[in-house]
């Protein structure tokens, strides 16, 4: 993946994320989107709502969304 903006954030002097993490920033955005994930999953369970916050019969599709993208 590449952070498109890198270049102008060192011409604009800008300290953004994409140039602090360098080569890892897909594994940080990665880690990141698990832990928010994660998150709302355990807010899901904890209100009472259940695994299921997404409808079971939709998932292999977002699941395949997600490893296309």
């Amino acid at each position: 993946m590449m952070i498109q903006d890198k270049s102008d954030d060192v011409k604009v002097g800008v300290k953004s994320t994409a140039l602090y993490f360098g080569d890892q920033t897909q594994s940080w955005l990665t880690g990141f989107a698990a832990i928010t994930i994660a998150s709302l999953l355990l807010a899901g369970y904890m209100d009472g709502l259940g695994i299921y916050l997404i409808d079971p019969s939709t998932l292999p599709l977002s699941i395949g969304i997600v490893v296309i993208n």
